[in-house]
C-alpha cells in the first residue's frame, strides 16, 4: 500500500511523515503536521524527489495541519478518512518515519492503544486530542509528525500524530475530523465502525465479521419467508368445491 511518505527539506536536517488523502491525475494531496512544514521550510519541501507544494494550512496553531500536492506523485493508494467518533481503549496502527544511520530513514509501523481521549485549550479554543499508548515493545520517535493513525490491520485513518512525549511511549493526535476545517474540498468520510477492535476485546477478522453478517442476513430473510408463507396460509381464502371422484 503506497500510502505514506517521508516529507523532508532539501535545506536542513528535518523530515516528517505524511499519507496520501486524495489524488488526481497529475499528483496525490498528502496530509501531515504544519510544524513540519515549519520545520523543513515550505520552499525547500521534498517528497520522492518531487517538490512539495503548501496547499492549505490550519488557520489555528493548534490545529496542527497541513495540506500538501506533489506533482508527479501518481503511484499512490489513497487512505479511507473515518467519520465515526471512537472510545478510549482502540487500537490502532501508526505508519512513520525515523531517523536511521546517516542520511538514512526507517519506515516502520508501530501498535498502540487510545490510552484517553480530552480536549486541549489554547487562548479561546478548545480542541479533541486523542492520547496514544504505543505497545512496550516500541516507542514513537523523532519523524513520525504527521503519521497516520488508522484502525488496526486496516486502511482507515481515525487521526494524525503530531507530538510525542520525551520517552517515545505516548504520542497525542488530533482527530482526522479536523481536516474539514482546513480544506473545503475534503474527500468523502466513511464509516468504519464496523472495523474498530478494542482492548480485551475478542478479535474477529475482518472476513469472518463479513461472513457473519452475511448469514445473518440470510438467516433474516429464510425467518421473513417463512413467517409470510405461514400468514399467508392463515388468511388465504379457503376452497369451498369438491373433487368429483
Amino acid at each position: 500500500m503506497n500510502s505514506t511518505f517521508l516529507i523532508k527539506s532539501t535545506k536542513n536536517q528535518s523530515f516528517g511523515t505524511g499519507f496520501c488523502i486524495h489524488k488526481d491525475d497529475k499528483g496525490s494531496f498528502l496530509l501531515t503536521c504544519f510544524h513540519v512544514v515549519e520545520e523543513c521550510e515550505e520552499e525547500f519541501l521534498e517528497v520522492e524527489g518531487k517538490k512539495a507544494e503548501l496547499v492549505k494550512k490550519s488557520s489555528s496553531k493548534t490545529v496542527d495541519l497541513a495540506l500538501l500536492y506533489v506533482g508527479g506523485l501518481t503511484d499512490t493508494e489513497a487512505l479511507t478518512l473515518c467519520m465515526d467518533s471512537i472510545d478510549e481503549g482502540l487500537l490502532f496502527d501508526i505508519y512513520g518515519f525515523k531517523p536511521h544511520k546517516r542520511e538514512s530513514y526507517k519506515f516502520e509501523k508501530l501498535d498502540g492503544v487510545v490510552k484517553k481521549i480530552s480536549k486541549i485549550q489554547a487562548k479561546n479554543e478548545k480542541i479533541d486530542t486523542y492520547e496514544l499508548a504505543i505497545d512496550k515493545e516500541d516507542k514513537i520517535e523523532k519523524g513520525f509528525s504527521g503519521s497516520a493513525v488508522v484502525l488496526e490491520g486496516t486502511n482507515c485513518v481515525i487521526a494524525v500524530a503530531t507530538d510525542r512525549h520525551r520517552n517515545g511511549e505516548y504520542a497525542y493526535a488530533i482527530p482526522i475530523t479536523y481536516l474539514k476545517d482546513i480544506w473545503d474540498e475534503t474527500p468523502k468520510f466513511s464509516s468504519c465502525s464496523d472495523k474498530m477492535s478494542y482492548k480485551g476485546q475478542e478479535k474477529i477478522p475482518f472476513w469472518k465479521k463479513m461472513e457473519n453478517q452475511a448469514l445473518n442476513t440470510v438467516g433474516g430473510v429464510i425467518v421473513m419467508a417463512v413467517v409470510t408463507g405461514f400468514i399467508y396460509d392463515k388468511v388465504k381464502p379457503q376452497d369451498d368445491t369438491e373433487k368429483i371422484v
